[in-house]
């Protein structure tokens, strides 16, 4: 299943209410989504060259992955922009891939977080220590508590020996200063085990 727009970007996706794509193999492109969130629950999902401006009101989120059928997802060359709770949201157990390339996040106004993939098993926490995680060459603009009331980036149930993170870029509200508490990514599900500060730096540089 394929949903391409314009080539130049123009086409707008409207959601008068939250949506979901339940298709096993889901292309996205070349779209603007705006309104209410958008679920994906099929096996494999692309989305390329997406701007998403949706999942702006009360405790939205712009993506959510969380129907326990998701196995491969990829985010390319897309662009979230003000969503009030998480741009993405993954809990799928059972993932075997994410990738988030080339893509912007940015808040103008005080959202929760950018990125937030925590892997659950019902109610409680779980590792997968299968399951790989790429980020890469993406650009956080505004990454305080005034714009990310939560860490920007939260990333649990992921092993660090499965993780590629490299050459992204922080700026803006608080990208000079960055903690643990904007970017906390763990080993597994050991919250004792955090991706150090010199680290994050290294993966996440800081870009007036």
């Amino acid at each position: 299943m394929t949903i391409s727009g314009a080539a130049d970007g123009s086409t707008v996706l409207v959601l008068e209410s939250a949506a979901s794509i339940s298709a096993d193999n889901v292309t996205i492109e070349n779209l603007t989504v705006s309104g209410k969130p958008l679920y994906f629950r099929g096996g494999n999902i692309t989305v390329k060259g997406v701007e998403f401006d949706n999942g702006t009101e009360g405790n939205e989120s712009a993506v959510y992955v969380n129907g326990n059928t998701c196995k491969n997802v990829t985010f390319e060359g897309c662009e979230f922009i003000d969503a009030a709770w998480d741009a993405i949201q993954l809990t799928d157990k059972d993932i075997e891939s994410v990738t988030i390339k080339d893509c912007v996040f940015r808040n103008t106004k005080k959202g929760t977080r950018y990125i937030h993939l925590e892997l659950r098993d019902g109610g409680n926490y779980t590792a997968n220590p299968d399951a790989k995680l790429t980020i890469t060459g993406c650009t956080f603009e505004n990454v305080s508590t005034a714009y990310c009331s939560d860490s920007a980036i939260t990333v649990l149930g992921f092993s660090f020996a499965n993780m590629t993170i490299e050459n992204n870029v922080v700026k803006g509200a608080g990208a000079d200063n960055l903690t643990t508490n904007i970017i906390w990514i763990c080993d597994g599900v050991d919250f004792g085990a955090l991706m150090s500060v010199d680290d994050i730096k290294a993966k996440f540089q800081y870009k007036e």
